[in-house]
């Protein structure tokens, strides 16, 4: 139903996406997250819910946000990479039905954070 908890029990959703691909490319990529609601599996019975919902308590968007020479693109550099956090009842509120949203969308509603900082930012944004 969601991807990780924390520590301190917060539900995590994190979603990935990336300017350059390791295809060719006339262009980059714009980035778009996906934010469709899900049913929820339960491991025990190997069954879904009925209702689908978004789940978890804040969404986490991972952006590898390099643009330059692919050739130095390194997923692993964490410096290449931007984290926004979104509190999940903000997304339900205005995105409500909504199956995705855009880098653009995301940058209205979350700074961006480093990889240094974006458990102090999940932390504070689910507190808000």
């Amino acid at each position: 139903a969601y991807d990780l908890e924390t520590p301190s029990g917060i539900k995590v959703e994190v979603k990935s996406s990336a300017y350059l691909q390791s295809w060719h490319q006339a262009k980059m990529s714009t980035p778009s997250f996906s934010i469709r609601k899900a049913r929820e599996w339960f491991p025990e019975t190997n069954e879904f819910s009925e209702e689908r919902l978004r789940h978890s308590d804040v969404y986490v968007f991972c952006l590898l946000a390099y643009s330059g020479d692919k050739r130095l693109l390194d997923p692993l550099d964490l410096t290449q990479w931007e984290f926004y956090v979104i509190k999940t009842s903000e997304i339900d509120r205005i995105f409500e039905e909504r199956a995705s949203i855009s880098i653009n969308q995301v940058r209205r509603f979350s700074q961006a954070y480093s990889a240094n900082s974006l458990m102090d930012a999940v932390e504070a944004t689910f507190t808000l």
